[in-house]
């Protein structure tokens, strides 16, 4: 759920996370949100492009 402002970082702070599992917010694209037990929240946005040139 995502709040007025349009933040879903207060569910994914609230959401317990039973032992033994990992909960995974999908944010579009190739983001992601993992989430363990312990609270230990790790961010994924993959950047998949040679967009970015030497020059």
């Amino acid at each position: 759920m995502v709040d007025n402002k349009g933040s879903l970082w207060p569910t994914i702070r609230d959401t317990p996370v039973p032992q033994g599992a990992v909960h995974i917010w999908w944010l579009l694209q190739a983001g992601f949100v993992i989430k363990s037990p312990g609270g230990f929240t790790v961010c994924i946005d993959a950047y998949l492009t040679d967009s970015v040139k030497t020059s």
